[in-house]
């Protein structure tokens, strides 16, 4: 397995499903390819639990939850935060914090 320093989570629960997920993911795997972003990797993951808010996906190890997330989203959020490092704040759900 090649190391990462981002993990993407995408929900693949019901509501998230149903609200455009599949396609987004789909749009973030190319995104991260065409960027040419090896140490990222993009991942379904059962429901999330935060079906109120679908589509939803979490960065990791930075802990943003993005909510909304639309295939045309994708890009934005690529360049912003995987590629720049920044959170991409207009579709951020909820961000982790860690305690020192």
């Amino acid at each position: 397995m090649k190391p990462i320093q981002r993990h993407i989570l995408f929900c693949d629960g019901s509501d998230c499903k149903k609200k455009g997920n599949k396609k987004a993911y789909k749009a973030m795997k190319k995104s991260l390819k065409d960027a040419k972003q090896p140490f990222a990797r993009c991942s379904k993951t059962k429901c999330l639990g935060a079906c109120k808010h679908a589509p939803v996906m979490v960065v990791y190890p930075d802990g943003v939850w993005y909510t909304g997330i639309k295939k045309d989203d994708v890009q934005r959020i690529v360049t912003e935060h995987i590629v720049n490092g920044n959170t991409e704040e207009d579709s951020v759900l909820h961000q982790m914090t860690v305690n020192a």
